[in-house]
């Protein structure tokens, strides 16, 4: 009573009537907990209320209550404890024994459970390394000459900044055996230390020497601050982040931390307990000498550990040449990309942002006309209020909030109304306006006038490259509007944007992989490949085949790719399970070799638990012999669409390879700005272009690795922006 405001005996009565948001129990909409306890009070019952509905106050909860007087009984029913229910658990098993801690530890490690790891494990599990501070010159080049003769070392910096456009060095730390590193200090408010100047003067021979291999955490990082202080260091030999990957690509997390903790039971100490959080955060730089060195040995020690626990698993699973030849042979040119970054012109951020702002402003006016009343269109309960309330549209399903009024909802609706089709042209624009007009011009650089995208290796499980602040892969391709944005990315004066997007590579890989004749026979003779498909479906030539049917083929031949079921597949196309069961059925039919490279690409995996990309990127695939039809579906899906959208990533970083050899090989006055999904951009001296577009497109259309089966093709296009390279 003093909690819950009523009974034991009661509760499940109230909660019929207000729901049960966490558990997605309905109740009756408008009917709170005051409103519940007071009717419960008076009635009894839920029974006891639905049948005096004449009898309670407010129009509005009368109409609710009894509208929703099913509702109100079903949640009855779902919040009622099933006493009968057979429990095979007495008192007496659940007295709490002994914890088994690497038991727990290696649970919460496979389910990636960090933070509680941390409580599992709180003493870190491991002794800390020995630290020796390197704060003499003497000491530094007897150092220099150790790991010169280590056979490799790890090198990691503690800066000022994340951005190595701007970071100092503050210090270095080394290791190249076990238990044992070092701190340089070079850039500390206070304390010992040494010039960084001399520093990396010592440094730079040994960085640069290819016959001492460099190990790191992240590496990317570290090399592009060097890189800033005239330093590229070489061979870049092992990323523990790569590395931990490779192995892993599902893992949502391969931070040193988190790394230390899977694989030695080490709690690494937050940067956070050195320089602090928010308005009172500190820099690197005013932290003490003596916490810094602990703090930094312990990076480059553990991974030093990491290093030779991870490189025998990587050679184990096949994955050390994907690891050398092609992950760590392209963060130099990762490196290069985001330091030089891509120009924006204000100008055109400007003009578009007035413009989207405007027709933002007739939507809103145009939806609430039609409404007959303001609301709020950025509020989805609203939204929601205004489309099945005041409009009656039918209703969808419901949110702890009230309806539902996600695209999928809105799209659903879009035949009964004109306000559903507004309000997603409307949300559209919003999100093209907030997501780059608005954030663009915070993002150009202060020292270069540039945008400077990061390129995630480690972040997607196919292999795919992945861009952050800003991510550049998100802007909209399909709509004019969202192409737009591009016009806004330029080339320097006296040079052009060169655009290198291969045509339709994923699906000539499907017709590599499963040697299908047909696929296989349509990329050679170079045909309208989705009219070709809709024309063999449908039985006809392909001059006959409408708009309609070959977008229905490409829907098809997309979907199939990415393991889309009949239930999709008709959501897609708008027509019936039962009509989308015999498409996908004629596709099969008329590609036999895709339905068998389904099969036994699935079958694969349910062997071994994994499936491969062409240079054998691996990628564990769980949930294949799940009871749950849904969890099933899933991993049937990635299992069919992994070796092909991962073979499509692993062919684009080995053209990225050529195209960059090929460049500084002939000296080509060209950088490689962006990539995003199937397409390269240039900015190249416009004197260059001829000669760059037949490096680029030899390069592209032959990386190292790939012999396919069917031609590989790129569409070259210039421009000054990126919009007309395109």
């Amino acid at each position: 009573m003093e909690k819950f405001g009523a009974p034991p005996e009661k509760v499940i009565e109230v909660m019929g009537l207000r729901g049960d948001a966490s558990d997605n129990v309905p109740g009756v909409p408008g009917i709170g907990k005051k409103t519940a306890l007071d009717l419960i009070s008076k009635y009894g019952t839920v029974e006891g209320v639905l049948g005096h509905v004449d009898e309670i106050s407010g129009a509005r909860r009368r109409e609710n209550l009894t509208e929703f007087a099913d509702s109100a009984r079903k949640s009855r029913e779902l919040v009622t404890i099933d006493v009968s229910a057979p429990v095979a658990v007495g008192v007496e098993d659940l007295v709490r024994g002994p914890v088994d801690v690497e038991g727990v530890a290696e649970f919460l490690r496979e389910w990636e459970l960090p933070s509680l790891l941390d409580r599992v494990i709180p003493s870190g599990g491991a002794e800390r390394a020995a630290c020796e501070l390197v704060a003499t010159k003497k000491a530094l080049r007897a150092l220099v000459a150790q790991l010169a003769s280590s056979g490799g070392f790890v090198i990691d910096l503690e800066t000022t900044s994340l951005d190595p456009l701007v970071a100092d060095i503050v210090g270095v730390a080394l290791a190249y055996e076990e238990e044992l590193a070092y701190y340089v200090p070079v850039g500390h408010a206070s304390g010992k230390g040494l010039p960084r100047d001399h520093v990396l003067g010592e440094l730079k021979p040994l960085l640069e020497n290819d016959g001492v291999p460099k190990i790191g955490q992240n590496q990317k990082y570290d090399y592009e601050v060097l890189l800033r202080h005239g330093i590229t260091m070489s061979p870049l030999s092992f990323d523990t982040m790569l590395a931990s990957y490779l192995l892993d690509p599902g893992r949502r997390q391969h931070g040193l931390s988190t790394l230390a903790l899977s694989y030695l039971n080490r709690k690494m100490v937050p940067i956070e307990d050195l320089i602090g959080k928010g308005g009172k955060q500190i820099t690197f730089a005013e932290v003490s000498v003596d916490l810094a060195s602990d703090y930094a040995c312990a990076d480059a020690e553990v991974t030093l550990k990491l290093a030779n626990i991870l490189r025998p698993a990587v050679e184990a699973a096949g994955l050390g040449g994907l690891l050398r030849d092609l992950e760590q042979a392209l963060v130099p040119v990762l490196a290069g990309m985001e330091l030089k970054g891509v120009a924006l012109d204000a100008r055109v951020l400007s003009e578009l942002a007035s413009e989207f702002g405007a027709e933002i402003d007739e939507l809103r006016e145009r939806i609430c006309d039609l409404v007959g009343t303001e609301f709020n269109l950025d509020s989805p309960k609203q939204v929601g209020e205004v489309l099945f309330e005041r409009l009656k549209l039918p209703k969808g399903r419901r949110t702890k909030t009230g309806y539902s009024t996600d695209e999928r909802v809105l799209e659903r609706l879009r035949d009964t109304h004109e306000v559903p089709g507004l309000l997603l042209s409307y949300r559209k624009l919003m999100k093209l306006k907030a997501g780059y007009l608005d954030v663009l011009p915070k993002l150009v650089h202060p020292l270069t006038g540039r945008v400077h995208t990061s390129f995630n290796q480690a972040a997607v499980a196919t292999g795919r490259l992945s861009s952050s602040s800003p991510n550049l892969q998100n802007i909209p391709m399909r709509t004019k509007l969202g192409r737009r944005i591009r016009e806004a990315f330029v080339a320097d004066p006296g040079r052009v944007l060169l655009s290198a997007d291969y045509s339709q590579i994923e699906l000539r890989i499907m017709a590599h992989l499963s040697r299908d004749p047909g696929l296989i026979e349509a990329f050679e003779q170079e045909v309208d490949f989705h009219r070709s498909t809709a024309a063999l479906i449908f039985g006809r030539d392909e001059n006959e085949v409408t708009s309609e049917e070959r977008d229905w083929a490409k829907t098809v031949n997309f979907g199939i790719m990415y393991g889309m079921s009949q239930y999709g597949l008709s959501r897609q196309l708008g027509i019936s399970n039962a009509e989308a069961e015999e498409f996908i059925e004629r596709y099969f039919d008329t590609y036999p070799g895709v339905r068998e490279y389904t099969r036994s690409t699935i079958a694969h995996a349910e062997d071994t638990g994994y499936v491969e990309t062409m240079l054998g990127r691996r990628r564990p695939i769980k949930g294949l012999s799940s009871d749950n039809s849904m969890t099933r579906a899933l991993a049937e899906r990635a299992a069919v669409n992994t070796p092909i959208q991962g073979s499509a990533a692993d062919l684009m970083k080995a053209a990225m390879l050529g195209v960059d050899a090929r460049v500084r090989r002939d000296a080509l006055p060209c950088d490689m700005v962006l990539q995003v999904h199937d397409e390269l951009v240039f900015e190249v001296d416009e004197s260059a272009v001829a000669d760059v577009r037949e490096a680029v497109r030899e390069e592209m259309e032959r990386p190292r690795g790939f012999e396919l089966a069917v031609p590989i093709v790129v569409n070259l296009g210039e421009g000054a922006n990126w919009l007309e390279a395109h």
